[in-house]
Parts: structure tokens; C-alpha cells; sequence
């Protein structure tokens, strides 16, 4: 099975190690509580309902071709990945804004029957943390379920940047 992750940029990543160590070492255990306090509560105040709605306009749209062609695929909404998810796909738990989980469509044989969804998760926390506005967070909830579905379509990270949706 196929996990591709979409990851928030390397500059941004290394801004944020950078400043968590440095305030590690400042405030030590307090620190600590005060990061727990900060990632429980949601950036945005958008019910579930709202933050699916921004999936569900993201899904919508996608052309017809592709849509019509997406088969046994899932799209879940989580706050964060969990730890082994994180460490599968090779990535901080805290930069992974989506993950494809499956069979890509290029991959099914005659063979493939029987089988439980593929399924596309959106990390809701990650993908609030990367943006300022409701704006910004509709387009990264966008390009990350594009990203996705690329992935179960069987287009690989490198192509995506190649196209620049990685």
C-alpha cells in the first residue's frame, strides 16, 4: 500500500525546530505545558461541519473526469496524526497536513476485489496551523486534497513537484 505525505515547507519546518528549541531551553517542563495547552485548542473557530464543508467544496471541485473515476476511496477528517501514522510516512507528526492510505487506481489488477476503501486522511490542526485567514485555509485544504487524489490516481511525490503540488 501507497503512503504519500503532503508536508508543510522545509523553510517553515526549520523555523519552527529552531524556535521550539530554543524555547525548550529557556522554559524547559513549562514549555511543555504551555505547547499541550497551544496544539489541543483549534486554531480557527469552525465547527466539524464547517471545516468538512471546506473538504466537500474541495472534492466538489475537481473535474468530472476525475471525480467520476475516484473508486473505493475514503476522505476523513482528523486533528492530528497519530504517532504511528506520523512515523510511517517518515515525517513530524506536526507537518503532515495530509496522507493517502491505499491501492493507487494504476496499481489494481483484476486481482483487486474485496477490498476496504483506500482512504485519504486530512489533518485539521496541521493544515489550520499553516494559514492566517479562512481564505488561506480553504485554498490549503484544496491543494492538499488535490495532492491526495494524485495519490490514489498513482502520481508519486516527485511528479507532484514536478507539476508544483508537492
Amino acid at each position: 500500500a501507497a503512503a504519500a505525505p503532503v508536508v508543510a515547507s522545509m523553510m517553515e519546518a526549520t523555523s519552527i525546530d529552531t524556535h521550539t528549541s530554543a524555547l525548550e531551553r529557556r522554559w524547559g517542563r513549562m514549555f511543555f505545558i504551555m505547547q499541550d495547552m497551544v496544539t489541543k485548542r483549534r486554531r480557527f473557530d469552525l465547527s466539524d461541519e464547517q471545516f468538512d464543508q471546506l473538504v466537500a467544496e474541495a472534492l466538489d471541485g475537481l473535474p468530472p473526469e476525475i471525480a467520476e473515476k475516484m473508486a473505493n476511496v475514503d476522505v476523513v477528517v482528523e486533528d492530528m496524526p497519530d504517532a504511528e501514522t506520523a512515523a510511517d510516512a517518515d515525517v513530524d507528526p506536526r507537518h503532515l497536513l495530509g496522507l493517502y492510505h491505499g491501492i493507487p487506481l494504476t496499481a489494481r489488477d483484476s486481482s483487486y476485489f474485496g477490498v476496504l476503501p483506500d482512504r485519504i486522511a486530512l489533518y485539521r490542526r496541521n493544515l489550520e496551523s499553516t494559514v492566517r485567514n479562512l481564505t488561506e485555509l480553504r485554498e490549503a485544504v484544496r491543494r492538499t486534497v488535490i495532492h491526495e487524489v494524485a495519490h490514489h490516481f498513482g502520481i508519486d511525490d516527485d511528479r507532484l513537484e514536478e507539476l508544483g503540488w508537492s
